[in-house]
């Protein structure tokens, strides 16, 4: 049986290769106006395809270890294999963990300098410059060591995909304790100030087999400031966690249509459902809030949680 991950890696490339998507600001925009007669379909079809593409990315970054998460990002920290280096790479936002040791910083791989195309996603390693007041941080991406230049299908064109990409979280390990020092991004000189993890929503009761992949910006383009992500996984099982501001303008990426149950969420109205055969959600509201809870899955030979599940996982919030 061929391998998952070399079986999405092939497909990855073969679909990168021959087929270019419409650009992805332009179907957000779409998406989002008030026609009542589009937004019926429009929307659905921009969540079919954000689904395809998310698992995908997900998975393919985690394919040979493109995302390096290096265990002592020490200065001027190298990798250890003699890979291609394509430059610096700036990175958009930072989460402390709990260790208080590490930061998760999300880096913007749409802006890799000296690539045609993001035909393969790149390595990247994370160096550290500490002083008593600042933490310096520079992401710089490499060329990966299994590369293959893409070629296009017979026939075919080769262009670049319009799709945007999610910023990459990588794990920084740090020399000692933030305790207030600035963050600063050595590419850009941009300074940020990290949210800690303990204060972004996570899951304390996860399904068997589910591990956390860490939560940050739920960044795909337009208008979608303030929504945060938490990500768990099994294998090619994914559970999300989505947190979007009260009168948002970015509708929930998901449709839970049809419905399939009801229930409370920490003593909140919840409605369960969505498409059996991509995804599954609970959503409800508080008063600062829209929360959805997505199961999601790659491939045939995985299960969505049930409703039952959903709604006993999304009353472990914290």
């Amino acid at each position: 049986m061929t391998d998952l991950d070399e079986l999405l890696q092939r497909e990855g490339r073969r679909w990168q290769a021959g087929f270019q998507p419409p650009p992805l600001e332009a179907m957000l925009a779409t998406a989002t106006e008030p026609t009542a007669g589009r937004t019926r379909w429009t929307w659905p079809i921009l969540a079919a395809v954000l689904l395809l593409v998310v698992p995908l990315i997900t998975v393919l970054l985690r394919h040979s270890g493109h995302v390096v998460q290096p265990g002592g990002s020490a200065p001027g920290s190298k990798p250890t294999s003699k890979l291609k280096l394509y430059g610096a790479v700036p990175w958009v936002h930072a989460v402390s963990q709990p260790d208080g040791k590490s930061l998760r910083v999300y880096v913007d791989i749409d802006k890799t300098p000296n690539m045609d195309c993001l035909f393969e996603f790149p390595v990247l390693q994370a160096s550290v410059v500490e002083t008593s007041s600042q933490i310096s941080i520079r992401v710089r991406a490499y060329q990966p060591a299994d590369y293959v230049e893409p070629t296009a299908a017979p026939g075919a064109t080769l262009s670049c995909n319009a799709v945007g990409h999610l910023p990459v979280p990588l794990l920084v390990e740090l020399g000692g304790p933030i305790d207030g020092r600035n963050l600063v991004d050595a590419s850009t000189g941009t300074s940020y100030q990290a949210e800690q993890a303990a204060g972004l929503p996570s899951l304390s009761t996860l399904p068997p087999g589910y591990l956390d992949a860490g939560s940050g910006p739920w960044v795909i383009g337009v208008g979608s400031s303030g929504i945060v992500q938490h990500t768990y996984r099994n294998g090619g099982n994914f559970l999300n966690l989505d947190r979007v501001p009260s009168g948002h303008p970015l509708p929930p990426l998901y449709l839970i249509k049809p419905v399939e149950a009801t229930g409370t969420v920490l003593g909140h109205p919840a409605t369960v459902g969505g498409d059996p055969d991509f995804y599954r959600c609970a959503g409800w509201s508080d008063h600062s809030y829209s929360w959805q809870l997505c199961s999601t899955k790659l491939g045939s030979q995985t299960n969505l949680l049930s409703p039952a599940e959903l709604l006993t996982v999304a009353n472990s919030i914290r």
